[in-house]
């Protein structure tokens, strides 16, 4: 009876180890998934950048990641406007204010410091972009 039940906890163990392991995959999955195709949410003051790496599938892998736009003189290396993705989730984020990146301020994401990634725009509300000038599109911040 003893072994049974030692067995029994055993297994209880790991499939609570299994589970918790997975926990964290569903939160990256969940958070990627959540957030606006448009790139950032606006909070008050604070607007958040997204940049999620399942949107833009057509670049190389990718070391660096820019916030460019009106906003820096579209500095595709500007180490003030670097995002960051300390989780590994591919979403790169980069956090700042409406003060520094105004409302109608047009921008793009580049990897690499070379890659200027292009918007979906056939998945976008046309309110979010603007044609670039050279056959694609910025993004553009928009008040919700």
């Amino acid at each position: 009876m003893k072994r049974i039940l030692s067995v029994l906890s055993l297994i209880a163990a790991v499939m609570m180890i299994a589970s918790c392991e997975g926990g964290a995959e569903t939160t990256a999955t969940t958070k990627a998934t959540a957030l606006p195709l448009h790139g950032y949410t606006i909070a008050g003051n604070d607007i958040t950048f997204y940049m999620n790496e399942v949107d833009y599938p057509s670049f190389d892998e990718v070391e660096s990641m820019t916030l460019a736009g009106e906003f820096n003189g579209w500095d595709p290396a500007a180490a003030e406007w670097q995002m960051t993705d300390d989780d590994g989730d591919k979403v790169w984020e980069f956090k700042t204010t409406l003060d520094k990146t105004p409302v109608g301020s047009k921008f793009k994401y580049v990897s690499n410091q070379v890659d200027w990634n292009q918007p979906a725009a056939d998945k976008l509300d046309k309110k979010y972009l603007a044609d670039d000038g050279f056959g694609g599109f910025n993004l553009v911040i928009v008040a919700e």
